[in-house]
């Protein structure tokens, strides 16, 4: 029994070690698809990928310039409840620091007056929360696929007395595992009853549920993630729609972020001139002449690609 557990366990700790690379994953694609430049430079530097990392995880962020250090920060929101304005928006807040600093900025008192709120979109609402809904989908989908692989590999199992459950267990493990095998026995009385599962292959099935879950994913990210040849497959409509749905996603998070840069340019002027945010290179929209699904030849004449 204590064996048993112990493989139970096994399996818990690898399923939440993919979960883990796999929310690891999609966020440093989610944090790579904005470029922000010309944040402060200054002795205590703000990470490249601060800004990104807030907004992916909390929904927004806010930038505010501590009175005593002259040092910007750009830090989570602890509550936007404080107090709101005639149309609902925060009209006060506090944020959130680590370190020595944590005490004396959780003191401070955050208005528009004196900080900027950076939303990841209209709504506050961070991306982790449903990325992480369809990464557990994922990890189930991919031990799903590991059993159909392994019912391919052994497609039977033994039944066994109690006495002898553990030493046919381990022969099972060393077929499994594909090991050389020979048993002797000449006190051998027991016997084993042979069961064939018969497991139907569904790996393709599995695999397409795997790709559905990962584009829903990408696209909710922004990012266009449909293979080329199922591109091809769809009808025009079909590509466009797709694209405009992608391409708004990213606009309404570009909109909010360049909202927040002319706010804060507005605020400190010569301080942080060059603060601005926008779409990095690989998630640009194409130019038509590279989405063309023919390219001339060397004879001029179209060829596919």
């Amino acid at each position: 029994m204590t064996k048993l557990k112990y493989e139970a366990d096994s399996v818990d700790v690898m399923r939440e070690t993919l979960r883990i690379q796999l929310s690891a994953y999609y966020q440093n694609l989610a944090v790579s698809v904005f470029e922000w430049t010309g944040l402060p430079e200054q002795t205590m530097r703000i990470p490249k990928r601060q800004p990104e990392k807030q907004l992916y995880e909390n929904g927004c962020f806010t930038l505010f310039k501590h009175p005593e250090s002259g040092q910007f920060f750009m830090l989570p929101v602890a509550s936007m409840n404080i107090q709101k304005n005639a149309y609902g928006e925060p009209a006060e807040w506090r944020a959130m620091a680590l370190g020595q600093l944590a005490a004396p900025i959780a003191s401070m008192r955050l208005t528009p007056e004196n900080a900027v709120l950076f939303r990841n979109n209209d709504t506050y609402t961070p991306s982790k929360p449903y990325v992480e809904t369809l990464v557990k989908r994922l990890v189930d989908v991919e031990f799903t696929l590991r059993l159909n692989i392994n019912a391919q590999k052994m497609p039977f199992g033994f039944r066994s007395n109690n006495y002898n459950a553990l030493s046919h267990k381990n022969t099972f493990r060393m077929l499994f595992e594909c090991d050389p095998l020979l048993l002797h026995d000449d006190m051998m009385t027991d016997e084993l009853e042979l069961l064939k599962f018969d497991a139907p292959v569904i790996m393709a099935d599995l695999n397409d549920a795997y790709n559905v879950y990962d584009q829903r994913i990408c696209e909710f990210l922004g990012i266009d993630c449909v293979a080329r040849d199922k591109k091809e497959r769809l009808t025009a409509e079909e590509a466009d729609a797709n694209d405009e749905k992608i391409d708004c996603i990213k606009a309404v998070k570009l909109e909010q972020r360049k909202l927040g840069c002319e706010l804060a340019r507005e605020m400190w002027g010569d301080e942080l001139p060059d603060l601005d945010v926008d779409l990095a290179e690989h998630v640009k929209p194409k130019e038509p002449a590279e989405d063309m699904e023919n390219e001339e030849g060397d004879d001029g004449s179209a060829r596919d690609i």
